[in-house]
């Protein structure tokens, strides 16, 4: 359906709900009349239910005239993959993880085209590599920057 960010923290009370931190890209699967919605969160990968009002379209504050503009750049890439550590130790590790994403991807690791958006909110990637009359979601993530501590960029 689309893609929103979480206005608000909510916590999970039952297990088929899903917890959103504030700031969180959330994949909208289905909007019920009750007014909870079905969906994904896009940092976690958990799928469950949430309140329809902690959640707005990712670009509804683009049509408010007393919101801050948020200035954001773009870079077309090539992705091949992340690895998530628990703390930042030095480019060896990041070299150490970048050989261990192409030993799993063979001799020659295919790149996925995709789009890295860069603001003061965070990291956003949205995947470019699918024909245009491809009905299913599309890949896109969003980082937070609270949750980003490190990102490097192997320029082969």
């Amino acid at each position: 359906m689309e893609a929103e960010r979480a206005l608000h923290k909510f916590l999970p009370r039952h297990h088929d709900e899903i917890e959103l931190e504030i700031g969180d890209a959330v994949y909208v699967e289905k909007e019920a009349d009750d007014l909870w919605c079905e969906g994904v969160n896009l940092r976690t990968g958990r799928q469950g239910i949430f309140p329809s009002a902690y959640a707005v379209d990712l670009e509804y504050n683009d049509f408010d005239p007393g919101a801050q503009q948020v200035k954001r750049e773009r870079y077309l890439l090539g992705y091949l993959g992340s690895v998530e550590t628990l703390a930042h130790k030095g480019t060896g590790v990041v070299c150490q993880a970048v050989r261990k994403i192409l030993a799993r991807s063979g001799d020659s690791p295919k790149a996925q085209p995709c789009i890295l958006e860069v603001s003061d909110q965070g990291l956003r990637m949205v995947e470019r590599a699918r024909a245009p009359d491809h009905k299913g979601p599309h890949m896109d993530f969003f980082y937070s920057l609270k949750n980003v501590s490190f990102i490097s960029f192997d320029p082969r």
